[in-house]
């Protein structure tokens, strides 16, 4: 994988049984992401009520040792396993880092803000895959990511501190010069998600009240519906070439928006500004997959009249998301004439 190879921070979606695990499985990781090494990169966990945010990054546990007595351990969390992992590959092959991918499955049976927690801010993402900006992180999280990377950290004074690998000693106020030539950006009791890191996650919409997933926190992944075919009703090619076409695009929907306000409480908090996708060329596919499900499953949750007239159908003919992401160059040319 080569720096700035965009990575997948994605959440398929759809109906029980459609197949949604079998393509991350069989399609996604081998083949989209050319993981072969699956068992030593792909991390796996899945979401539940009682899931939490230390079984996500790590907790201390105790341990009974060899002479009986109890021992306090830090165990790693699937996301500081997958992340230190993806470090380790960056620090091993540089630019040719194998890929990582985490696996969530039933993302939306556990409480996903309080289970991210402060690692939420991390899900932003640049233009080279990397976090847009770092989260701190305690001493046993940190030294924890370090020893999955394959890293040793040690204070060599009060503000200095000496990071080893493959016998190389890497000076803080060196790590740019440094550790840049292996692309991994890191500093003491930070964390960022690498380029190199996937996130994969399955959700079943019948159990969408299992836990509320806020605004905030869908905004920041791709969506792929799956459909009861087990395939996405995907629409080739580009819907929007530039910004400054998305952007007016985006004043269309939010003039749409506010014209249906008696079916929105709160309708301001629905607006969508212009970075909802931070694309400079938008597919189809993007509008399918991330707008149109914006507005079928929060704007218009509670009901789907205004979509169902803006684009010139009855009742029974869009049922699902699946009819209505089916249509949407009509739902792109009905929203620009509003």
């Amino acid at each position: 994988m080569k720096l700035g190879s965009p990575p997948l921070q994605t959440i398929l979606f759809g109906s029980t049984g459609t197949g949604k695990s079998h393509m991350v499985n069989n399609e996604i990781i081998p083949e989209n992401l050319e993981i072969l090494d699956e068992k030593n990169n792909t991390v796996r966990t899945v979401f539940h009520p009682e899931y939490s945010y230390s079984d996500f990054m790590g907790k201390v546990m105790p341990i009974t040792n060899n002479k009986g007595s109890i021992e306090y351990n830090y165990y790693a969390g699937h996301f500081l396993r997958a992340v230190g992992k993806a470090y380790s590959n960056i620090l091993e092959n540089g630019e040719d880092a194998e890929r990582v991918a985490l696996v969530i499955d039933e993302i939306n049976r556990g409480n996903s803000s309080s289970i991210f927690g402060n690692v939420f801010q991390l899900l932003d993402r640049d233009r080279s895959g990397w976090s847009e900006n770092p989260v701190n992180i305690s001493d046993l999280q940190f030294g924890k990511l370090m020893d999955i990377s394959g890293m040793e950290v040690a204070r060599e004074s009060d503000d200095s501190y000496r990071f080893d690998y493959g016998g190389e000693r890497r000076y803080d106020d060196e790590v740019n010069e440094v550790l840049d030539s292996n692309n991994l950006r890191i500093r003491r009791n930070q964390i960022m998600i690498p380029y190199n890191l996937s996130i994969l996650a399955t959700m079943n919409t019948s159990d969408s009240s299992v836990f509320y997933m806020d605004t905030a926190f869908k905004r920041r992944w791709e969506w792929q519906y799956v459909n009861t075919k087990s395939e996405c009703p995907r629409k080739k090619g580009i819907a929007f070439n530039n910004r400054k076409e998305w952007e007016e695009f985006v004043n269309s929907v939010n003039v749409f928006i506010k014209k249906n306000h008696t079916y929105i409480r709160n309708v301001e908090n629905y607006l969508i500004g212009h970075w909802f996708i931070p694309k400079e060329e938008i597919a189809y596919y993007d509008v399918q997959n991330k707008l149109m499900f914006y507005m079928w499953d929060s704007v218009f949750s509670k009901s789907k009249g205004p979509l169902r007239d803006l684009i010139g159908s009855d009742d029974e003919e869009i049922t699902t998301f699946g009819d209505f992401s089916s249509r949407v160059e009509d739902f792109i040319n009905k929203v620009k004439q509003h």
